[in-house]
């Protein structure tokens, strides 16, 4: 906060594994969700009418100071720090011979200033970022909107103008702590302030409905119940991530208490889109002022990757602390914030430490020294995804001696791993132990360069503002490449405060993704709070190339009925992320657009009301920043399924049936590719391109009914109306029956030695029938097994039948022979 003074202490950070000095407060269970308590869409910034910084009344001032808890570290390990003089080992001066200098400033103006508020406030929270027109830049409590050659074009303005008409807090305060910064993957903007009003605090939160910063914003207030101080925020793929300071108020106007850390995600989809928006939060109880990831470049975090929010250690000075925030916003109970994971780092003292944090940082001419905020690592904790590896840097203010400072400086890479690594570490810090360095920020190029700006002062200069550096090629845990300067001081500021910051900012031109940005305060002539702010911006020689148009996207179109789904490939981003794609299809001029990390699937429309058997074109066209790329094309005919056969009947066969039909009244707008005949009961079928087919094996004496479905590329049609009953029959056969030439009298004559079988293998039936009647003429006997025996009692002449018949199943020639015998001895 800008007017906050750190008594002196510590307080515990919550348990980590191995760690007995890390101990505290367990980790929340479950994240807290609470939706934003108003939300709209402003008029273009540029059309409202702009609160000046001379207008009365909309200023709030900040408290003047809050205690944290004190639980210091203790006092003996302070004083073996202070006597050893820990610390990574820093660079030569600058000026060292075989030095290389740091590239020259290629634009540079002046920003900001505490004229251009209704009150003199400090410090400023010096912000600012870069896009691909523009440069905007924040402090406490103006905006201004800023061509990349450094000419105005909105403000400077009282931040809470973006809020005019919003109501609330939002628009009725303008508390400060702003934070703005630039979305690469969606080609937008994040503006943010607190507001603080009594006992009522909000978050205030404003996205830009389009790439321009003086056009229309989504805007959003989250409310808190205490104080959010010290608010830093990160863009990440899912989300807009957020830390605080939390300060619960004791009495008024000024007295607070420290009650830990939040830590939350906003719905970073739902507020690009201008919807309802929902925040999920973690509390820690025992951390202090962590960092969210804040992600650079055109390459995004993998899939899935949470976010990383990274603080020093609370006591302990040769460590940092680690968490990851991995929100899952369909269902938040899923919601997890892993950690501590503790970092070991070279052992370091915190910036004016032996002053208990008071200010320490000495100025020309004046007695008055200036705040160090050796007591957090400063913003931002930018993140690069480099395709093989991932990187993490993060700086802080450290003691060089009790009558310097210098800055420590971190790569963390793998930071998803169980152990994240440091890459590399170091100090950089004026070798002559005169000048100061402090209120750092620092980034990475896309090579992996690194620039580091800063504030500098001493007993015989003036506060300013420098910058050093590093090559990706020169050697690790050094930043070699000679401090140069963006502006040096015309005067010492000696309100008595001592305010200096809270925070600066550096930041990467998504256009090249080679050129920094930095902002940070200076002043020209010696005030009590006269503060002027700087903005300049450079590159490093070898790092070439600039951002284009995107290539295209391999595009597929598939017709439907009325209607073609039309899906594509990512687009080649040209540098610079793909922030939308437009679909047009042709005739008719119907269109789709999608964005990018606002559409649930943004590679992909349906267009629908077409007309069946109309061939339609539908171009793609993917945007960035830059401008839109090429169009790509695909063809498709929207259809529908045919309609049902008609006139189809049936003829049975032997174990199967001939089925035919005539073509439906509509193919769909496609020519049919064929016909599939089903049977009922059973299911057996027959496919064919024409109109008749045979359907096999079918069980002979069973009645079956037959459909017939068209298809063609849309799919299968509906079924004809089902043929009439019919019943599959067996191919007839005679039996072969022997006739006997004679029958014995007084004894047994084999009509038939065993059964007759049918083709189909079943069995026919014998009927023996002899006249005259009677067992007394003669006994017929028909085994088990079909054979058929006369048995004559007596001369007689009988009249012998045999019959022999298939069962019903199976159709059989049935047999039969007469011939009268008579019955001899």
């Amino acid at each position: 906060m800008s007017a906050m003074a750190l008594l002196s202490g510590s307080i515990a950070a919550n348990p980590a594994a191995g760690d007995a000095k890390h101990s505290g407060d367990s980790q929340p269970q479950s994240a807290e969700v609470t939706s934003a308590v108003a939300h709209d869409t402003s008029p273009p910034l540029r059309d409202l009418v702009r609160i000046a910084a001379s207008s009365p009344g909309t200023q709030t001032p900040e408290p003047a100071e809050k205690a944290v808890p004190n639980k210091p570290v203790p006092q003996d390990r302070i004083d073996a720090i202070l006597a050893t003089n820990p610390g990574p080992p820093y660079i030569p001066d600058p000026t060292g011979p075989g030095d290389v200098d740091m590239p020259a400033i290629e634009g540079s103006f002046d920003g900001l200033q505490n004229s251009d508020n209704t009150s003199q406030v400090y410090p400023p929270d010096t912000v600012g970022d870069v896009g691909p027109n523009h440069y905007v830049q924040m402090v406490n409590s103006v905006y201004e909107v800023f061509d990349k050659s450094g000419a105005s074009l909105f403000g400077p303005a009282n931040i809470n103008t973006i809020w005019t008409g919003f109501g609330g807090d939002c628009e009725i305060t303008n508390s400060g702590d702003p934070i703005v910064q630039y979305d690469q993957f969606a080609d937008r903007w994040l503006v943010t302030q607190f507001a603080i009003n009594g006992t009522s605090y909000a978050e205030c939160v404003a996205i830009s409905q389009t790439p321009d910063p003086t056009g229309a914003y989504h805007r959003y207030a989250f409310a808190y119940n205490q104080l959010p101080d010290y608010p830093k925020f990160g863009i990440w793929p899912d989300g807009y991530y957020v830390s605080y300071n939390m300060f619960q108020l004791i009495s008024p106007p000024n007295n607070y208490n420290f009650t830990g850390a939040k830590v939350c995600a906003l719905d970073r989809s739902a507020m690009l889109a201008g919807g309802p928006a929902t925040q999920q939060c973690f509390d820690l109880a025992h951390e202090w002022s962590l960092l969210p990831s804040d992600a650079d470049g055109t390459t995004p975090p993998p899939t899935g990757s949470p976010n990383y929010m990274l603080a020093e250690h609370w006591s302990d000075q040769n460590k940092l602390t680690m968490y990851k925030f991995d929100v899952d916003w369909a269902n938040p109970a899923n919601t997890t914030l892993n950690g501590p994971t503790t970092i070991a780092v070279n052992a370091f003292v915190w910036a004016c430490l032996n002053t208990s944090f008071a200010p320490c940082v000495p100025q020309s001419s004046t007695s008055q020294k200036l705040d160090g905020l050796g007591n957090r690592l400063m913003y931002r904790l930018a993140y690069r995804n480099h395709g093989d590896h991932e990187s993490l840097v993060a700086n802080h203010s450290v003691n060089i001696t009790n009558s310097q400072t210098g800055i420590g400086w971190y790569e963390i890479r793998s930071p998803d791993a169980a152990n994240p690594v440091v890459h590399q570490q170091g100090t950089t810090a004026d070798p002559n132990g005169t000048t100061y360095r402090w209120m750092g920020s620092l980034a990475q190029d896309k090579q992996g360069n690194m620039a580091l700006g800063y504030s500098t002062s001493s007993s015989s200069i003036f506060p300013g503002v420098r910058y050093v550096g590093r090559l990706v090629s020169d050697p690790l845990n050094t930043m070699p490449q000679a401090e140069s300067t963006i502006i040096n001081g015309g005067g010492s500021q000696t309100g008595t405060a001592g305010r200096w910051g809270d925070y600066s900012s550096m930041n990467v031109d998504p256009l090249d993704d080679c050129t920094f940005w930095y902002t940070n305060e200076y002043l020209s002539t010696t005030s009590p709070t006269g503060w002027r702010t700087r903005i300049a911006n450079f590159k490093y020689p070898g790092c070439t190339g600039s951002a284009t148009t995107p290539g295209t996207s391999v595009v597929t179109a598939a017709p439907g009925d009325q209607k073609v789904d039309v899906s594509f490939t990512e687009a080649p981003n040209g540098g610079i992320p793909v922030t939308q794609y437009a679909v047009t299809a042709s005739p008719g001029g119907q269109s789709c657009t999608t964005r990018v990390g606002v559409t649930p699937n943004p590679r992909s429309c349906t267009f629908s009301g077409l007309t069946n058997g109309q061939e339609y074109s539908f171009s793609v066209v993917a945007t960035n920043a830059i401008g839109d790329g090429p169009a790509a094309t695909a063809n498709a005919t929207p259809r529908t399924v045919p309609g049902a056969p008609q006139a189809a009947s049936a003829t049975p066969g032997n174990t199967d049936a001939s089925v035919v039909w005539s073509p439906p009244a509509s193919d769909g707008s496609a020519a049919i590719t064929n016909y599939t005949v089903t049977g009922a009961p059973g299911g057996a079928t027959c496919t064919t391109s024409g109109t008749s087919c045979t359907v096999p094996g079918l069980t002979n004496g069973q009645a079956y009914t037959f459909t017939v479905v068209a298809t063609n590329a849309a799919g299968d049609g509906p079924p004809s109306t089902a043929t009439a009953p019919v019943t599959p029959v067996g191919t007839k056969q005679t039996a072969k029956v022997k006739t006997p030439k004679k029958i014995k009298s007084k004894g047994k004559t084999v009509l038939l030695k065993k059964s007759v079988k049918t083709n189909a293998g079943q069995k026919a039936t014998a009927k023996v029938t002899v006249k005259p009647k009677g067992k007394k003429y003669a006994k017929v006997t028909i085994s088990k097994k079909g054979k058929v025996t006369i048995k004559t009692t007596g001369k007689k002449t009988l009249k012998v039948t045999l019959k022999l018949s298939a069962p019903a199943t199976d159709t059989f020639t049935s047999y039969s022979f007469t011939k009268k015998w008579k019955v001899k001895k």
